[in-house]
């Protein structure tokens, strides 16, 4: 069978670090995680921060450059794939996921080398002893997609549109601590960041062709069984939820970035609403109107491609 990527596509804090490893726990299914960020933490300079050394290490307990899956990949200026873009750049996206790609490109945007990058991870998978067909990529990023659209690597891409109450999304972003390299942002530029995200996300997701599938956080923990049904017919693989936190916690992981759940064994998965109980009643109100407008983003929907 051909290889295939699924590409997780939405806003962070939304749970693709669960998906990552749910999709994972499968024999069929590699976690390579957020791989926007592999070229990134690999030639990272440790001296630079001192909080960051964490996020340079794979699940496997060997920092990137150790890696026996990601130490082989070369990163010359060709392959690298772009984790950060400009002003410009993000100009040129937002007016290509409107009018197409076309437009984009003709206002100067240059894709990366998706095509060299992918098969490098694949060969490296194979001399692993990782007969694994399909590879995940978390980096959920939708500028990142629409650099696989503009350069489509050799592999079938399948997208996984993940979304999660804006509510939750300020709730999980407003309750941690910032690493000292980011400053903290307030309530309403953390809701324009989610809303910004969604609207490309949404136009990409619309505009692209191929197997799809748009599931929300509470899809995924309060009907799992269903949503791995739905997933499993997209990628024609069959995922129990019998038994799954086990086979997650017994599965063994090369995931690059994510947060703290990559490592830690996952509890039993069910939906919890926390935001509720954790701001005041005039937070609330304030998070209910901020977030009105947009929560009918948040919903579930299945495409195969033919």
């Amino acid at each position: 069978m051909q290889n295939k990527i699924i590409y997780i596509i939405g806003a962070g804090h939304s749970g693709s670090t669960l998906l990552d490893r749910i999709l994972g726990s499968h024999s069929e299914v590699f976690s390579g995680g957020e791989l926007v960020y592999l070229d990134k933490w690999k030639t990272f300079d440790l001296d630079q921060f001192k909080r960051l050394p964490g996020f340079t290490k794979c699940n496997c307990g060997e920092r990137l450059w150790d890696c026996p899956v990601w130490s082989p990949l070369s990163y010359k200026e060709e392959n690298r794939i772009k984790s950060r873009f400009n002003a410009v750049e993000n100009a040129r996206i937002g007016i290509g996921a409107i009018l197409g790609p076309y437009f984009a490109q003709f206002l100067g945007y240059r894709a990366s080398e998706n095509r060299s990058f992918y098969n490098g991870i694949f060969s490296s998978m194979k001399e692993n002893s990782y007969s694994s067909r399909l590879l995940t990529d978390s980096s959920k990023d939708p500028r990142r997609f629409f650099d696989l659209i503009v350069a489509p690597p050799d592999q079938e891409v399948v997208l996984i549109y993940l979304t999660r109450d804006p509510r939750e999304y300020l709730y999980t972003h407003l309750k941690k601590s910032r690493p000292i390299y980011k400053k903290r942002k307030t309530a309403f530029l953390i809701l324009l960041e989610w809303v910004s995200t969604h609207f490309v996300s949404r136009r990409l997701w619309a505009r692209f062709g191929g197997s799809k599938a748009r599931i929300s956080y509470k899809d995924l923990t309060d009907d799992t069984a269903n949503t791995l049904n739905e997933l499993g017919s997209i990628l024609n693989i069959s995922i129990q939820r019998e038994g799954l936190e086990k086979r997650i916690n017994e599965s063994k992981y090369h995931i690059v970035n994510g947060n703290h759940m990559k490592r830690s064994d996952v509890r039993p998965i069910t939906f919890e609403v926390r935001w509720k109980k954790a701001f005041s009643p005039l937070q609330r109100a304030m998070f209910n109107s901020l977030s009105f407008p947009f929560r009918w983003m948040d919903g579930r929907s299945l495409y195969r491609a033919k």
